[in-house]
């Protein structure tokens, strides 16, 4: 975590341990190696059908991008008792794999 900031090092630092690691992949303009990425549900309401989720991937220093994914209503009512299920849709959907 050399190359964050202070700020970003105290934001990302109890997050670090939860990112998946996911197969090395190149991103962003200049292409940089990504190996991690942290997916959070974003849920508008306790009646909601479908839901966002925001992801972040990062290379082993920094944030290289970030972005949004929607779930749709059949993955919503598949969703089990944790945030794998959703965190392989989203994998999978990037294109990415999980390591």
């Amino acid at each position: 975590m050399e190359n964050f900031t202070e700020h970003q090092q105290d934001k990302y630092k109890l997050n670090f341990k939860k990112m998946i690691k996911i197969k090395t992949i190149l991103v962003g303009l200049p292409q940089q190696e990504a190996t991690r990425i942290t997916i959070r549900p974003i849920i508008d309401s306790t009646t909601a059908l479908d839901c966002n989720t925001y992801f972040e991937i990062f290379s082993e220093s920094k944030l290289l991008l970030n972005g949004n994914y929607q779930i749709n209503q059949e993955q919503y009512f598949n969703w089990g008792r944790d945030n794998s299920f959703i965190e392989n849709i989203v994998i999978k959907g990037l294109g990415l794999e999980r390591i």
